[in-house]
């Protein structure tokens, strides 16, 4: 899975002291390398909105949560994340307000849920095919 590739590529040692201005840093930089993996002319800025959005959305919920959710929204075929490909909606101040971000997390977590059952039911097969 591309999304997993990225987590794991872009984790960062945990024994170093960061600020939380650092770790939103590492998040949003995650997401943007993952974003040129898919469109490699996309370009953007390290703002304070962009900052205080990731910042926020990583105390609630967690940076890998902020992640899923960026991942969510570039690679599902979910109609409301078609929807915002389309419109050229996928960008911090959209995917990370405060009011939109849980419903955009449950969307992300459906997809991963079903993706996992799926995984499992398929393996399941193959272990009862031997």
């Amino acid at each position: 899975n591309l999304c997993k590739k990225f987590f794991l590529r872009f984790a960062k040692n945990t024994n170093k002291k960061t600020t939380e201005a650092d770790r939103a840093r590492d998040t949003w930089d995650r997401c943007v390398a993952f974003r040129k993996k898919i469109e490699p002319t996309y370009r953007t800025s390290w703002g304070a909105k962009t900052r205080r959005l990731i910042v926020g959305r990583s105390r609630q919920f967690g940076a890998d949560d902020v992640f899923a959710v960026w991942c969510w929204a570039l690679t599902s075929p979910h109609q409301r994340a078609q929807f915002l490909r389309e419109k050229g909606l996928i960008r911090a101040a959209t995917l990370f307000d405060v009011e939109k971000f849980p419903n955009y997390l449950n969307f992300a977590n459906a997809e991963i849920a079903a993706s996992a059952a799926k995984r499992e039911q398929t393996f399941d097969e193959f272990i009862g095919g031997l």
